[in-house]
């Protein structure tokens, strides 16, 4: 059963508060809260940095209600210290946070290093251990396998812009102390997650790289697999001895329309072979969170995407998939006030729910707030972090795919919404002005089956979009 979640987000705080079920923030400073850990009991721990590099990262413990019960800091003279990872080390009742970290040098280029330090309970830090790596840019992406005897074995991306094939990528082993046992240095195609192999450990991505039982460097594939984003956004995890999941942005190829930004997820063999695949529809230019998919305890699998600067960056998609990888249902939220809003990423919670959070930022587009949503597995709200909840504009259509019954959820201050549903080549095969805000049953049993796309409009502007399956 799932236990361990991590987050990424760009906030306004100091002080935690919970009030009539919306989680604030009362400092007006801006930080990055860079990772969110769930206990079994519901509890959260943020890890929370200024946006402006400052030298103090703060560890926040929070119930399930958004009250702050504890706080603890990582503090450094000379450099920020961001935490990418929060590992519960169980065997020592304490947490490994493994980071980046720079230092401006006078020539305005940084020196770049890596970081682990031990929390105990009481979220009192140990000693900060930093290691300098000679690498080309900053750190961006960070992903770890946790052994059954709590060792660490740790991929980390270097940022690349474009040369995708000379990527630096490191790869450590770390005890459970967070002390560096072994390293190796790659450049070529990036991967980014993780799994258990048969001889030992893979991680997978546009190139595949393998490892021994030790994480000690084997061999590299000779494919590349080009199905697979070359962006962190890409994710992997096993099901089973014989079958894992791959969730990416890039679309499928035998699917009319936008090429770029399709959140896909593929359930593939050892030998990389597709076995089955799904897709969410997203809008032209549209990008995935930074951390794509999450499974729940039940096997639900959740997958985000949000639009990018292309278009809007005002709306973010979530939907829920089987263990077939049938869509259950898909929601989109939209056009929140006045503020602009990206998907970072989302957390199946050990409820079956989810949490989904990002940043929001106002028209002058400096990122000065973020957000978090409480899901259950319907897809209702539960509670929201830093939004008010009568703002927020979303719909949901379940159940998906089916026969030609369908139900959408519209809440928001819309009177009435528009309902278009077109083939995928753009078809216009039905309209319907009068659905209301609340439950709407459709019925579009006569349409042919296959994959329609559905859009919803408020007085000429479009609120949702979507993808319907029709059997």
């Amino acid at each position: 059963m799932k236990m361990r979640y991590i987050i990424i987000l760009l906030l306004t705080l100091t002080e935690v508060h919970a009030q009539e079920g919306i989680w604030t923030f009362t400092d007006p400073s801006s930080f990055f809260v860079t990772n969110i850990y769930e206990e079994n009991d519901g509890d959260l721990l943020l890890s929370v940095i200024p946006v402006a590099r400052g030298n103090k990262t703060t560890i926040v413990r929070l119930d399930k209600d958004g009250r702050e019960l504890d706080t603890g800091y990582l503090i450094n003279d000379t450099m920020q210290l961001r935490v990418f990872k929060i590992i519960k080390i169980h065997s020592k009742q304490s947490y490994l946070l493994v980071g980046a970290s720079y230092l401006d040098r006078e020539n305005g280029e940084a020196d770049k290093y890596l970081f682990t330090v031990m929390m105990d309970q009481n979220l009192k830090a140990g000693e900060v251990k930093v290691t300098k790596f000679d690498v080309a840019s900053e750190f961006y992406n960070m992903n770890y396998y946790l052994t059954e005897d709590e060792r660490v074995y740790l991929s980390v991306n270097v940022f690349t812009l474009g040369d995708f094939p000379n990527s630096e990528q490191l790869f450590l082993r770390l005890n459970n102390e967070g002390d560096i046992e072994y390293v190796y240095k790659d450049v070529d195609h990036p991967c980014y997650s993780i799994i258990e192999d048969s001889d030992g450990y893979v991680c997978i991505g546009r190139r595949n790289k393998y490892f021994d039982r030790n994480f000690e460097y084997r061999y590299k594939s000779q494919n590349i697999y080009w199905f697979i984003a070359p962006a962190n956004q890409s994710r992997a995890l096993r099901i089973n001895e014989n079958k894992i999941l791959i969730t990416t942005l890039k679309a499928l190829d035998n699917v009319p329309g936008p090429r770029g930004g399709q959140p896909v997820l593929y359930y593939v063999d050892n030998d990389m072979n597709v076995l089955n695949r799904n897709w969410m529809k997203a809008e032209l230019g549209s990008v995935l969170a930074d951390k794509t998919f999450d499974i729940s305890p039940d096997s639900s699998i959740y997958v985000g995407g949000f639009e990018s600067a292309v278009t809007r960056l005002k709306s973010f998609s979530v939907g829920r998939f089987d263990t077939e990888l049938n869509l259950q249902w898909q929601m989109q939220f939209s056009d929140i006030g006045n503020h602009i809003y990206s998907l970072w990423g989302l957390e199946a919670t050990n409820d079956n729910g989810a949490i989904i959070y990002g940043a929001r930022k106002d028209w002058s587009f400096i990122y000065n707030e973020a957000y978090a949503i409480k899901i259950d597995g319907k897809g209702d709200i539960i509670n929201t972090y830093n939004i008010d909840q009568s703002t927020i504009i979303m719909h949901k259509l379940y159940p998906n795919p089916s026969s030609g019954l369908f139900i959408i959820e519209l809440t928001g201050a819309i009177d009435r919404a528009e309902l278009r549903v077109l083939t995928m080549e753009g078809k216009l095969v039905y309209t319907d002005d009068r659905i209301m805000e609340g439950r709407s049953e459709i019925d579009l049993s006569l349409l042919p089956i296959g994959t329609y796309v559905y859009e919803l409009y408020d007085k000429g502007k479009q609120i949702g979009s979507g993808k319907w399956i029709k059997i």
